[in-house]
């Protein structure tokens, strides 16, 4: 299920009570990026460009025409961990699915840029340290307060100690999505390159 807002299901999904009764087993929520949006969003909430956000072009992904948090501000932390946290509680569900993880953990974005596994292309200047403190932060959270829950991290960019539990110096991820080879998938499929095999039982 993605969310709309940080507080609010899509509406395909129903009013609150409606989602309650639907959700089932292994039901994950897409935590995202934030929204450009100055009508309905967090953008400009205090008429600023900077309340939740970096500002200037530090706080703009030109890319999704998207918002950048900053991480490094204790209310953007309190926010978005006590956001994880309520629909936890409040819904019971098995764990998130983090999307653009590799956006929010370079400065660079991971766009325009050839990891290669050099280390100090995933620990150099271009790490934004504090948006790496909040994934290890939140996975914590997650994983302390809900040890049944999961966490997906969406990297392309392939840190190492993702996949390590914070209390050993990882971010603390349970499992990473390499969203390129799904999209590549895609892409093969579409142009027809792989012929898709049916098996009956």
């Amino acid at each position: 299920m993605k969310m709309e807002g940080y507080s609010a299901s899509i509406l395909s999904s129903g009013a609150f009570k409606q989602l309650f009764i639907i959700l089932f087993p292994n039901q994950f929520i897409d935590i995202f990026h934030a929204s450009n949006n100055v009508l309905d969003g967090l953008n400009m909430f205090d008429g600023t460009d900077s309340h939740y956000f970096h500002s200037g072009p530090r706080g703009y992904h030109w890319m999704w025409d998207s918002r950048l948090f900053n991480y490094g501000s204790w209310e953007v932390l309190r926010f978005l961990i006590s956001n994880a946290r309520w629909w936890l509680e409040e819904y019971k569900f098995d764990g998130f699915r983090f999307d653009g993880v590799t956006s929010m953990m370079y400065t660079h974005h991971g766009l325009q840029v050839t990891f290669t596994g050099n280390y100090d292309e995933y620990f150099g200047l271009a790490t934004d340290v504090d948006a790496v403190v909040y994934l290890m932060l939140v996975n914590d959270m997650i994983h302390g307060l809900f040890p049944d829950a999961v966490t997906i991290g969406e990297d392309v960019s392939g840190m190492p100690t993702f996949g390590l539990p914070t209390q050993d110096g990882g971010v603390g991820f349970d499992y990473r999505l390499h969203m390129a080879v799904a999209d590549k998938w895609i892409e093969l499929l579409k142009k027809g390159d792989i012929v898709l095999v049916k098996f009956g039982i």
